[in-house]
């Protein structure tokens, strides 16, 4: 997908990927199983649901918004090869409990 914006109601078992995306949002309205980013650029995911795994890995990608909203945890999210990624929670020590990154730059929260 490029240039829209989605509303995304995966099944409880079934996972998010998302791929090849630019200019693109999403909105997580329904619980999923995990949760994956690739090779993306100018992306804006709302976890607005919980994620079963409590993880999301983003990997090659390029200017992405994570916003979890209140009473959603992502208690680790992997960042690898991609530059300036956000990670947007309201409170950082309830819904947020471990970053990784490998050859990232400017991630911030």
């Amino acid at each position: 997908y490029h240039g829209t914006s989605l509303s995304v109601e995966p099944k409880i078992k079934e996972g998010l990927y998302i791929c090849n995306s630019s200019d693109l949002s999403i909105t997580i309205t329904r619980k999923c199983a995990k949760a994956g980013i690739e090779a993306c650029k100018n992306l804006s995911v709302y976890f607005n649901a919980p994620v079963m795994t409590e993880m999301c890995e983003i990997v090659s990608s390029e200017n992405v918004d994570i916003f979890i909203r209140k009473g959603v945890t992502l208690r680790t999210i992997t960042i690898d090869m991609s530059s300036n990624v956000s990670i947007h929670v309201q409170n950082a020590g309830e819904q947020l409990f471990k970053i990784y990154y490998h050859q990232s730059s400017d991630t911030r929260l």
